[in-house]
């Protein structure tokens, strides 16, 4: 569930949102529970020039995921309430020189960075820190 805020709060909207989701069939955790998981997010922006042809988008989404129950089991009798937390930066520009006619089509880039809880941990080498880079090109019909 998403929640367009910017009615109430203009430019320093939060645009929150939440996930409630339930293991329905088998363990991927191989946990001895149907887990329930929790996602909480936030997706503040700033739009640089936006009057331009190609105005700067910056966002800063956080999003947070839970165990609302037996959710982070893997195996083990643990049951963390804590996932992980990912954060940093989102760049967006359109690319106005291609024809509305071929739909609108965005570049865009991240680097974010991903805090993990004891579960996680054993599944990524060990780490509780994970960079994360990306950049794509979307196109909207």
């Amino acid at each position: 569930m998403n929640l367009n805020d910017s009615k109430w709060l203009g430019e320093f909207a939060l645009n929150p949102s939440l996930l409630v989701a339930g293991e329905v069939k088998g363990q991927a955790d191989a946990g001895s529970a149907r887990g329930v998981y929790l996602q909480f997010g936030i997706n503040p922006g700033y739009t640089l020039a936006p009057k331009s042809d190609y105005p700067l988008t910056i966002s800063l989404p956080v999003t947070l995921g839970l165990s609302g129950h037996k959710y982070y089991e893997f195996g083990t009798t643990k049951n963390p309430t804590f996932g992980y937390v990912q954060v940093g930066p989102v760049f967006s520009v359109p690319l106005a020189f291609i024809p509305k006619s071929f739909g609108t089509w965005t570049v865009k880039g991240a680097a974010e960075f991903l805090f993990l809880g004891e579960t996680l941990k054993p599944l990524n080498d060990n780490d509780v820190f994970k960079p994360i880079g990306r950049i794509g090109i979307a196109a909207v019909y």
